[in-house]
């Protein structure tokens, strides 16, 4: 069977199991900003996506189909950036919701995905969070009662490393495309540490940090951490490709660089 039927057969099979919202509207308010509502089956508000005029500050904001309130993020797309990452149920209820912000250039990041059943109802929610830059295990509300399976840390492992015995790894991004792009970050398969798959949005120029993380004695290979692709067909990915600067290094720290350029 040849690349390009495979290729379709795949999309085809994720074309059924992941929906985008088709019921939606945007509209210019009388400031010049946006507002694209979609909507339940039944015809109340599911999300509500605004924007000022220069698309820089923005909320987003989720319901179930009774008009009850799910969440709401603000948005941004100036130093860093916050966006929300969507998902839907046939029946235009929010699926899954991945919330991504993070300075541009910090090390700090926040990171929470919330899943819904086809009612609305909460039944998945992880914060992967780095509000102070380090790793730490996510956090999970005791109210879904989800079973999760987490490796539990010794006590002696939990002991914050002392800063002067650190060797600090960080990956970072930039989009040189001179277009808008995602990036799908892989979870390297051989890697020990708590990692998954994740999606990001990129502005031309702009320069993510992706993950961080703080070791005694030695820096990580960036192999061991994500490997950033380019989630788009064969043909269009051809235009485009992603490299790894050599790694800049100093005694305490090792910053791996990648850049998104047009081929």
């Amino acid at each position: 069977m040849t690349k390009p039927v495979l290729f379709f057969m795949g999309f085809m099979l994720l074309a059924h199991t992941v929906y985008p919202q088709l019921n939606c509207k945007t509209t210019v308010n009388a400031k010049g900003g946006t507002e694209k509502k979609c909507h339940h089956k039944n015809g109340k508000l599911s999300t509500l996506e605004t924007w000022d005029k220069e698309k820089r500050s923005g909320a987003m904001k989720a319901y179930d189909a009774n008009g009850k309130e799910l969440f709401t993020y603000d948005l941004r797309s100036f130093a860093g950036h916050a966006s929300v990452y969507l998902t839907y149920f046939q029946n235009g209820q929010v699926k899954k919701a991945e919330y991504s912000s993070a300075p541009d250039g910090g090390i700090q990041f926040y990171h929470k995905i919330h899943e819904f059943d086809e009612y609305g109802k909460q039944t998945s929610f992880m914060d992967l969070s780095r509000p102070d830059g380090y790793d730490r295990l996510p956090t999970i509300p005791d109210s879904l009662q989800v079973k999760k399976h987490i490796k539990t840390i010794d006590k002696k492992e939990a002991v914050q490393i002392p800063k002067d015995k650190q060797q600090l790894t960080v990956l970072k991004i930039r989009n040189d495309s001179g277009k808008k792009m995602s990036v799908l970050l892989k979870k390297q398969i051989n890697s020990y540490l708590l990692r998954k798959d994740s999606l990001v949005y990129l502005e031309p120029k702009q320069l993510l940090t992706i993950d961080s993380i703080a070791k005694p004695a030695e820096f990580i290979n960036s192999c061991d951490l994500h490997e950033p692709e380019l989630p788009m067909p064969k043909a269009k990915k051809a235009k485009y490709e992603i490299i790894l600067e050599i790694p800049r290094e100093t005694e305490k720290k090792r910053t791996y660089l990648w850049h998104v350029i047009k081929s």
